[in-house]
């Protein structure tokens, strides 16, 4: 059984007050009434979603959530956002931890240690709170939204995510906890697979506890699983404790058989698999590993993690493919997206962190002329979800009416090149 937390609240009702733009910020227009996947479905134009990736730099958990739904609100995917100023409790890690189902971690000066007790640590118990707390918050938000008739999750039915969350991958996450005797837990295969099984366990509970909160029993929930470290786990470069060796290297093949696990599992529970590769070294088409061993191709990635049902849903920047040493531009080397292409062309849905703070007419004309260099016509825009550049999410000294428009920027991005498009 998971931790047990605080007794659930029946969502608020009352009334919020009307959040003001502050001097700064700016919003894309917007939507019709008319659900953009009806209308993308229809052939007037080609969808194209927008999301964010996670961080977002406030301590003010319902404000974080009116503003990121109200930004990339239906027919866009908004998130539960990560609120890093809220310290070690509040982090992607720690919403992990959190969901694990007869696993117990508990804090050290080095980080989370897994126990050997069956009972939560102080530091468990505490990030499962905050985590519990936070899915509140998103209950009441919800509750306020359907008692002023506005706001719907529009896709609920229609078999799209409605909304997305973030963990942290089973690989790094293994990179990122102790044993009990002090090592990285990635250095035991066996405490590798019982970490997997833990979190995978505790995991559909922890849907069907968001899809509550969401007031959508049958809506399909986005599952993003950061992985930032397989390129070292696969390279074997990760330092022991000690930091006189390395642990050793962990086969590709049996990289992508985990992880084809944990999508299966997340698929099974109703829910969306979206792998985040961000961090990682990019060689072309593959994460390079050891010398001597096969790397992971992301082609045979895609096809191993999707069903034919689920596509693969990869997230990768190829501004940051490691394939040439010339520095250019974003958005303006084509040879960098030909895997996205290649992804496409395999059937899978590709998220891409490309939106910058540049004004959206310059990067929109720059996509737009690198996705035709690359033979790829409007109609394949409906396999790609937009979000905000990585170094941009990941600058928590920038303040919310910044971070509120770099998500209006994505959306109003989405929405040109779905015009474009048609």
């Amino acid at each position: 059984m998971s931790t047990p937390g605080p007794t659930r609240r029946i969502p608020q009702r009352a009334e919020p007050p009307a959040r003001l733009l502050l001097p700064g910020e700016y919003r894309a227009p917007e939507p019709t009434q008319e659900n953009a996947w009806d209308v993308a479905n229809s052939g007037q134009h080609t969808f194209v979603q927008a999301s964010g990736l996670g961080p977002f730099p406030t301590a003010d958990m319902v404000d974080a959530l009116h503003r990121v739904r109200g930004e990339l609100g239906d027919p866009h995917l908004p998130f539960l956002p990560e609120l890093p100023h809220r310290g070690w409790r509040a982090t992607t890690l720690a919403r992990t931890i959190a969901t694990f189902d007869g696993l117990h971690a508990e804090g050290a000066s080095y980080g989370w240690r897994l126990m050997h007790t069956g009972t939560a640590s102080r530091e468990s118990a505490l990030a499962y709170a905050t985590y519990e707390s936070d899915i509140n918050a998103l209950a009441d938000v919800v509750g306020q939204e359907n008692s002023r008739g506005g706001r719907s999750n529009g896709n609920a039915s229609g078999g799209e995510p409605i909304f997305k969350i973030q963990l942290t991958g089973v690989y790094t996450l293994a990179a990122s906890i102790y044993l009990p005797s002090g090592e990285r837990a990635i250095s035991d295969p066996g405490a590798t697979r019982d970490i997997r099984e833990s979190l995978l366990a505790g995991l559909c509970e922890r849907l069907e506890t968001l899809r509550q909160a969401l007031d959508t029993p049958d809506g399909r929930i986005t599952v993003q699983l950061n992985e930032p470290d397989l390129h070292r786990i696969i390279a074997g470069s990760i330092p022991t404790v000690s930091g006189f060796r390395r642990i050793r290297s962990i086969p590709a093949p049996t990289v992508m058989e985990g992880l084809r696990a944990c999508a299966e599992v997340i698929t099974d529970c109703g829910a969306s698999p979206v792998l985040n590769l961000l961090g990682n070294t990019l060689n072309g088409s593959h994460i390079p590993a050891a010398a001597g061993q096969k790397g992971l191709n992301l082609l045979e990635l895609a096809q191993t993690i999707g069903g034919e049902d689920t596509p693969a849903a990869l997230m990768i920047d190829p501004d940051a493919v490691s394939d040439t040493t010339m520095l250019v531009p974003p958005l303006s080397d084509p040879r960098r997206f030909e895997i996205v292409a290649a992804l496409i062309d395999a059937g899978a849905r590709v998220w891409l962190p490309v939106i910058g703070d540049t004004p959206v007419p310059h990067q929109v004309r720059a996509f737009w002329r690198v996705w035709g260099e690359l033979g790829l016509g409007g109609s394949q825009l409906a396999h790609v979800v937009l979000t905000e550049r990585a170094e941009t999410a990941g600058n928590l000294s920038r303040d919310v009416a910044e971070a509120t428009a770099a998500m209006a920027r994505t959306a109003e991005a989405a929405q040109a090149l779905a015009e474009l498009s048609g």
